[in-house]
């Protein structure tokens, strides 16, 4: 909620969410970006969490019991942001028609779930501890208790993400545009081989003598 919204500061939670960028070839998973905040108006955390998700043009595995941020993503039209529940996070039902994975959004807030967020976690900072440079995300790992878990608000985020990119294990990321494969060509006034001044992509000396 936002400070507006509750009463008193005590045992709410920051609103958190972590980008992290996914092992690709040699490059190494690594935390990105982090916003963490508790505004007056909880629309404002809402709307910078989107455009994160928008500029790293990633997805979020969002915790289920948060309706407001579903909502408020659909109204925009980004719902679409947020990743399906996980297979093991889907409890078995004895109904005819249980619910497939696609049409449930996040993950359920039980023990189970949290605890292997953490676990995932932990094989996370016992392979990559080296590549986080977030002062405050090494503080609440360093810290951490399980009983005050609603004070670890980065810690909750990490599971999250780290329950996300297990997901996502057999989808190799790959770059949209690859800039290492274009080649840089000048722009502006020229003259032609014809003595012509012209203004637009200057051609190469290979192709005046191609003409």
């Amino acid at each position: 909620m936002g400070t507006s919204d509750s009463a008193t500061d005590d045992d709410v939670s920051d609103f958190c969410i972590v980008i992290k960028k996914r092992i690709h070839g040699l490059n190494e998973p690594k935390y990105v970006a982090m916003y963490k905040d508790r505004p007056r108006d909880i629309r404002e955390a809402f709307s910078n969490a989107m455009k994160l998700l928008t500029y790293y043009n990633c997805k979020a595995m969002l915790e289920y019991t948060k309706i407001t941020i579903q909502t408020y993503f659909k109204e925009q039209g980004k719902g679409h942001l947020f990743m399906s529940r996980p297979e093991f996070a889907i409890t078995n039902t004895k109904s005819r028609k249980p619910k497939k994975s696609k049409e449930l959004i996040g993950t359920p807030a039980t023990e189970t779930v949290i605890k292997h967020g953490l676990e995932l976690i932990n094989m996370y900072i016992s392979d990559y501890c080296y590549t986080i440079d977030l002062d405050e995300m090494l503080e609440q790992l360093l810290n951490y208790s399980y009983k005050m878990k609603k004070k670890f608000d980065i810690v909750a985020a990490m599971g999250q993400c780290e329950i996300g990119d297990e997901e996502m294990m057999g989808i190799n990321p790959a770059l949209l545009h690859d800039k290492s494969k274009e080649v840089w060509q000048d722009f502006g006034y020229y003259t032609d081989s014809e003595g012509r001044k012209r203004h637009g992509a200057i051609p190469t000396k290979n192709e005046y003598e191609t003409r």
